[in-house]
């Protein structure tokens, strides 16, 4: 199917720019949180086949650095925002992301998910899952360091209804988020050829033309301070070549209201 572009304002834009590093090899970081085992823990959903091994290892050899966490090792706290217990499981405890999913310049989710969730095999304090709205607030306050988010999950970026971008997705603070409209199926290396064709192609052409089959629905979203910058964010980061990967910066205090932002975003509608 053909993907669709569209351009949206959300709140009030001020006129200062926020500086960006547009080249950043000191921010070539990730941090990957994948779940497969999900049989008898956290729910009775079916076992996945794994889909970041080889995303991994084809950012390693790009001399990009960070860590991978599986099953036992992947908790929803790593998504959370730490900076205050009111984003955490029953407004009790924080989350962990200032030194785990906020604490690097990409940040990856491999799992089951739904629309604005990511679903764990694991539970932390009896919560199996974190939500993009009410839990995670990545680029922002703790942390701060993450700038493109990659959600290997179903409906992780739906596009209708209570859960749609404005609700989920918008609540962070990220440069660039890529997802799904559609209940998804993944093989074991499309993660890794999508980064890999980043070295010649935008992220955003390489999401779409890597996802664009099956009726998956691939979703791409590029956030700025200004219509000029979003154009340039979304039609000319690549991952590969560590164009684009600084923090955004400007929303740093706790629970302080999110400023105002420009979108752009090119999806297609899947089936």
């Amino acid at each position: 199917m053909r993907p669709i572009t569209s351009r949206s304002i959300f709140g009030v834009v001020a006129l200062a720019s926020v500086a960006f590093t547009e080249n950043a090899g000191a921010a070539s970081t990730y941090f990957i949180d994948e779940s497969t085992a999900y049989a008898g823990s956290c729910s009775n959903a079916e076992n996945l086949n794994v889909v970041s091994a080889s995303l991994k290892t084809a950012m390693d050899a790009r001399s990009f650095t960070g860590a991978r966490y599986v099953n036992s090792s992947a908790i929803s706290a790593d998504f959370t925002e730490s900076c205050s217990p009111s984003f955490g499981v029953g407004g009790v405890h924080a989350g962990l992301d200032s030194i785990y999913g906020d604490s690097k310049s990409v940040v990856v989710f491999a799992g089951h998910g739904g629309a604005g969730f990511f679903y764990f095999q694991t539970p932390w304090w009896g919560q199996c899952y974190t939500q993009m709205s009410s839990n995670m607030r990545l680029g922002a306050m703790s942390g701060s360091q993450a700038t493109v988010g990659i959600w290997l999950s179903c409906d992780s970026l739906s596009i209708d209804g209570p859960s749609s971008w404005d609700n989920q997705a918008n609540s962070q603070w990220l440069q660039q988020q890529f997802g799904f409209n559609n209940t998804i199926r993944i093989g074991d290396n499309e993660a890794r050829d999508f980064f890999n064709a980043t070295n010649t192609s935008s992220n955003v052409n390489a999401w779409i033309n890597k996802f664009n089959n099956q009726g998956r629905g691939p979703v791409a979203i590029s956030y700025g301070d200004t219509s000029t910058r979003i154009d340039l964010v979304h039609n000319s980061a690549q991952m590969y070549q560590r164009t684009f990967l600084g923090a955004r910066g400007g929303w740093n205090s706790c629970q302080s209201a999110q400023p105002g932002f420009w979108w752009k975003s090119t999806y297609v509608v899947g089936t």
